[in-house]
């Protein structure tokens, strides 16, 4: 069970809703740093090449599930077939995230595969109230598949190449380059279930990466910090190519990723789903020290929710009274322990930097005013990314009747923007 809340005693607002974006777990790391190199290369080629035909497999069940629900008319049969297709979309998620390490040339994919499994759950919803698959679900959920089966046939490709010319070890970027040529242009839902932009990485250069370039002691260091423990080997894992080049380190099944001027981009850690000892305000403050501790200043909680005793909390940079929803960061607390198991913050790598101070044209009761017939119950002046720049926008949150919308106004022009409209699951809200 999800459970999630909007932050009104924080300085910004917070709802939440966040998959198991973090998933991705590279199960490396087993020997010492003195590991003859073609061992470790070896050793990494297996990985890649496990998680290659494990993506392979649940994108295939993915496919099958997804035609079996455009035709089906059982609503028992249906809800086994859609619950079948969340845990897939996972399972593959895990194993994409595995294979690009947070890469751009498999952004569509990845975002392709959450959405399915967000689809899902929101289907799963409908079918357990009484409701029945409309003719309209039905079209979407056959889009779907011919999504997943482009996406197939893309990895059996690549599958064939695998054993002759093709090297993952070699070709970690190439992998995303592959993946980044499949079209996923065919409509289907656009369900954001992690908070509203957070898939919003940008492709241009990382704006957030400086041209330091730390040791190899330094960096050890920042990653034994990052993970919190004082004793204990971290295995280097080597440097891996890409936009972000990373030095890469592990430690059993934990695994920490750095940028070669230090920054953390990844984190990553197994966690139980156990009790909730800590309560999520305090994971919140948890995961807010934490942030300072590993060099993340002037972050701001804006979403978290509660996924079976594991909370998981978005925050972005804020400046100057401007909350800048591109520089994101996640990190996963667990309820149980009150510890950090997770970070991601390829966001935030690719878009944070100092901006100019910006000042509204349009003030908050004009912005209020423009949202007429909303119950308005909370307004914030948010940058938020619309297509490769930036707009200054009031973020006005309200409800109409049951419904509760979020509103973005123009803060220089004064046009509507943008609406997300909140929809209740049991598995969190979604947001459309």
């Amino acid at each position: 069970m999800t459970k999630e809340k909007r932050l009104f005693s924080l300085p910004t607002w917070a709802r939440a809703v966040i998959a198991v974006v973090m998933s991705g777990i590279i199960l490396l790391g087993f020997g010492s740093l003195m590991m003859d190199r073609n061992k470790r290369v070896n050793m990494l080629e297996g990985v890649y090449e496990r998680s290659f035909y494990d993506l392979t497999a649940e994108v295939n069940d993915m496919e099958i599930k997804l035609d079996k629900l455009s035709v089906s008319n059982s609503a028992k049969y249906q809800r086994e077939l859609l619950g079948e297709l969340v845990v897939s979309s996972e399972l593959a998620e895990a194993n994409v995230a595995q294979l690009s390490q947070g890469e751009q040339g498999m952004e569509a994919t990845s975002r392709f595969i959450n959405q399915v499994g967000d689809y899902a759950k929101s289907l799963q919803k409908k079918v357990d109230g009484g409701e029945a698959l409309s003719k309209e679900d039905k079209k979407s959920l056959d889009g779907l598949r011919e999504v997943s089966a482009e996406v197939g046939k893309k990895l059996a490709r690549m599958r064939d190449k695998i054993g002759t010319n093709y090297d993952f070890t070699l070709n970690t970027d190439g992998v995303g380059k592959d993946f980044s040529e499949i079209d996923l242009s065919i409509e289907y839902p656009e369900l954001i279930y992690d908070g509203p932009f957070s898939d919003a990485v940008t492709k241009a250069t990382p704006k957030g990466i400086t041209d330091k370039v730390i040791t190899k002691e330094e960096a050890y260091k920042i990653a034994k910090r990052a993970i919190g423990i004082e004793s204990g080997d971290l295995v280097f894992q080597g440097l891996w190519q890409g936009k972000i080049k990373s030095l890469n380190y592990a430690d059993g099944e934990t695994t920490v990723k750095l940028a070669l001027d230090g920054t953390l981009l990844m984190y990553n850690t197994p966690s139980s789903l156990g009790g909730s000892e800590y309560t999520e305000e305090e994971c919140v403050d948890v995961a807010k020290k934490y942030l300072e501790t590993i060099g993340f200043s002037s972050m701001s909680p804006v979403w978290y929710s509660n996924y079976s005793g594991n909370v998981f909390i978005n925050f972005v940079y804020e400046q100057d009274g401007v909350l800048y929803y591109p520089d994101m960061v996640k990190v996963k607390v667990s309820a149980e322990t009150g510890k950090v198991v997770a970070f991601e913050g390829l966001a935030y790598a690719y878009n944070h930097t100092k901006r100019l101070t910006l000042t509204p044209v349009i003030d908050e009761s004009t912005a209020i005013n423009s949202a007429e017939g909303i119950s308005v119950r909370e307004t914030r002046l948010v940058a938020i990314p619309q297509n490769t720049s930036e707009v200054l926008a009031w973020e006005v949150f309200g409800e109409v009747g049951e419904k509760k919308y979020f509103i973005y106004i123009d803060a220089l022009t004064g046009d509507e923007i943008n609406i997300l409209s909140v929809i209740d699951s049991e598995q969190g809200d979604l947001l459309m």
